[in-house]
C-alpha cells in the first residue's frame, strides 16, 4: 500500500513534502531528554553492571554519546504515521537530507544487540507491584494511579532511576506509573522484553506533535544509528555531549524499603512471580565466566552469543540483518580495542 519514497520528487533535501516542511516551526526549538551512561565503578560495586550484562541490556546504559541537535530535530520532524504501518512501502523508513534511513524495532535491536522477541504475557499489575516493592505494597494504588518510588526495593529503586536517566525515558523518578511498572518488572525478572519495540513506540508518540512541550527522547541513540547509516553533519553543526555519569545514590539504599542489593544471579528466579504461559519466549541467561578479565569482555561475549542465536532464528527479517551489520562493526571495534589494551597492559607478552 502506498508508494515508496522517490528522491527526485522530494520537496527539499531536508523535507520530503511541503506539509512536513511546514511543521518545522514546531521542531526547531524542541529540547531533549538527556541520556546518561552508568558509572561502572559505582554500579559494579552493587553488581549492577553484571545484571545489565545478564539481561543483555548493557549497551542501553553505556553507549550514550554526542549528537547533533539539528539532525535530531529534523529526524522527528520527518516522522510520518505510515512509518509504523507494515502495509505501506515507506514502513520503517525516514527521509532525511536527501537520503532514506532505516528505523524500526528490528533495526534498533540489531544496532544495540538487544533481544528480538515478542513481549511475554505479564501477570496482573497488583502482582507486579508486590514484586517491585518486595511485598511492601500488594496492590497498585487506585488514587492516584501511581506508585511512590520510595516504596520500591533498593534493586528496583536503582533500576527505576537508571531507566529514567538512560534510554527508557520515564521522565519522573519520584513515581512509577501503570505504564512504567511492567517495564521495570520485565527487565528485573528477565521475562521476554522487546527493547527495540519500546524505543520505536516511544519515538512514534512524537509523530503528530500533540504534546509540543515534551522533550525529545533518545537523541544520542538516534544520532548513532543515523551515523552508522551514513548521515553527515554540516561543518557548522556542533555536537552536544551526553549527560554526566550516573552513580548509585546512597539514598536509594536506605529508608523503609527492602534492601536487595548487591544484585545476585539467584534473584533471577527468586524475584519472578508470574503466570506466564509461554516460557519459550523468556530470554536465555548469559552468565559471564568467573575468570573473565573484565566486564567489557563479558559484554562482547554476551552480544556475540545473542547475535549468533538471532541470525539462525530470524533469517526472514532482512531489516534485522541490516541492523546487525552496523552492530557487528561496533563489536569489531570494541574487540580490537580490547585486544590492543590487553597487549599494552601485558607489556607485549604473547605477541
Amino acid at each position: 500500500m502506498g508508494e515508496e519514497y522517490n528522491l527526485s520528487e522530494a520537496y527539499s533535501s531536508f523535507f520530503y513534502s511541503k506539509d512536513i516542511a511546514d511543521t518545522w516551526n514546531m521542531c526547531v526549538d524542541r529540547e531533549f531528554l538527556e541520556e546518561h551512561n552508568i558509572d561502572s565503578e559505582s554500579y559494579g560495586a552493587k553488581n549492577m553492571v553484571k545484571f545489565f550484562v545478564v539481561r543483555n541490556l548493557l549497551s542501553t546504559v553505556t553507549t550514550a554519546g554526542s549528537y547533533s541537535e539539528k539532525i535530531i530535530r529534523e529526524f522527528y520532524c520527518n516522522l510520518t504515521e505510515n512509518l509504523r504501518d507494515p502495509r505501506y512501502a515507506i514502513h520503517g523508513k525516514v527521509y532525511m537530507r536527501g537520503q532514506i534511513f532505516q528505523f524500526s524495532p528490528a533495526i534498533i535491536n540489531g544496532f544495540l544487540g538487544t533481544h528480538f522477541v515478542e513481549d511475554a504475557e505479564l501477570p496482573s499489575l497488583d502482582v507486579m507491584t508486590s514484586v517491585l516493592t518486595g511485598r511492601l505494597v500488594t496492590s497498585f494504588p487506585a488514587h492516584p494511579h501511581k506508585l511512590a518510588a520510595a516504596k520500591l526495593t533498593s534493586f528496583y529503586s536503582v533500576l527505576h532511576k537508571t531507566t529514567v536517566k538512560t534510554r527508557i525515558p520515564f521522565g519522573n523518578s519520584i513515581v512509577v506509573t501503570n505504564h512504567q511498572a511492567p517495564v521495570l518488572y520485565a527487565i528485573g525478572t528477565g521475562v521476554a522484553f522487546n527493547y527495540g519495540r519500546l524505543v520505536f513506540d516511544t519515538v512514534m508518540t512524537f509523530e503528530d506533535f500533540a504534546q509540543p512541550t515534551l522533550k525529545l527522547p533518545y537523541p544520542s541513540l538516534i544520532y548513532s544509528m543515523l551515523k552508522s547509516q551514513g548521515i553527515e553533519k554540516d561543518d557548522d553543526e556542533t555536537l552536544t555531549e551526553a549527560g554526566e555519569l550516573l552513580k548509585i545514590s546512597l539514598a536509594l539504599l536506605r529508608g523503609n524499603r527492602k534492601i536487595d542489593l548487591p544484585w545476585s544471579e539467584s534473584s533471577v528466579a527468586a524475584g519472578v512471580v508470574t503466570d506466564v504461559s509461554n516460557t519459550s519466549l523468556a530470554p536465555e541467561i548469559f552468565v559471564p565466566p568467573s575468570n573473565t578479565k573484565n566486564l567489557d569482555t563479558a559484554f562482547i561475549q554476551a552480544q556475540l552469543l545473542h547475535s549468533e542465536r538471532k541470525i539462525t532464528q530470524a533469517k526472514a527479517h532482512l531489516a534485522y540483518y541490516e541492523g546487525l551489520k552496523a552492530h557487528y562493526k561496533t563489536l569489531l571495534y570494541a574487540v580490537s580495542s580490547s585486544v590492543q589494551k590487553w597487549g599494552d597492559d601485558d607489556g607485549g607478552k604473547g605477541k
